[in-house]
């Protein structure tokens, strides 16, 4: 997902404190949300390498 906006206030528009959104986002960061970075970018190039 693209947006202006950074991931931080999209998690304060969405979570709220003590929630099961932010507990959820706070596993996902512990967890292994750089490999879904990671996941990304390389989607972004492949997708620019194809067009």
């Amino acid at each position: 997902m693209e947006s202006p906006m950074g991931l931080d206030a999209l998690r304060r528009m969405v979570a709220s404190p003590g929630g099961t959104t932010i507990e959820g986002l706070r596993r996902l960061e512990e967890g292994g949300l750089a490999k879904w970075s990671a996941v990304i970018a390389a989607t972004k190039r492949a997708r620019s390498l194809w067009c």
